[in-house]
């Protein structure tokens, strides 16, 4: 069924009518829905934000270093300088992502 149907005529009163599905929004109620997008995509940005100063920093890289090297000592997460190499990058990322698809 579409969300508009042909207007039809109330014989008695003389007035056109039209049936309107519930998907269908008035013009008041689509500005509020584009002032609430507004606000998730600000909460998203807020979200971002947190997460990537926590997890760009060097302490962030030691901790999963240490959480890798527990099931396999061959992967190096961070390299002598305790700077983060490829692989704690996509790791590190990987997990990013994860957090952000959760939110």
């Amino acid at each position: 069924m579409s969300s508009l149907s042909a207007p039809f005529v109330d014989t008695q009163n003389k007035s056109e009518y039209y049936t309107r599905s519930k998907n269908v929004k008035k013009p008041s109620e689509n500005y509020h829905m584009e002032d609430f997008q507004y606000v998730r995509k600000l909460r998203s940005a807020v979200y971002v934000f947190i997460l990537f100063s926590v997890l760009s920093q060097n302490v962030a890289y030691k901790i999963l270093d240490i959480i890798f090297k527990v099931f396999s000592n061959t992967i190096d997460i961070t390299d002598e300088n305790e700077n983060p190499t490829f692989v704690g990058t996509i790791a590190m990322a990987t997990i990013f992502a994860f957090i952000i698809f959760i939110f």
